[in-house]
């Protein structure tokens, strides 16, 4: 995977978690057309740039449990 790729998956995925609507990581993953393996790992890398995100059972989705202002651009040629 590539930067422009991870960087495009990190923004999806911010959306899919702020609607509360990601599914089961196993859903996620399909969504996404990755492993979960990769859902882990990117989930992880949010984690590290300050995200607070939790597996919610009830609503079966990733959340985050506080506010966050994740900003990651890129330049398209």
């Amino acid at each position: 995977m590539n930067f422009l790729e991870c960087i495009k998956r990190i923004e999806r995925l911010d959306v899919l978690i702020r609607l509360e609507n990601t599914g089961s990581p196993r859903v996620l993953s399909e969504r996404l057309n990755i492993g979960e393996r990769q859902i882990y790992r990117l989930i992880e890398q949010m984690r590290n740039l300050g995200a607070e995100i939790e597996y919610s059972q009830c609503k079966v989705s990733y959340i985050y449990t506080k506010p966050v202002k994740l900003k990651i651009g890129y330049i398209e040629y």
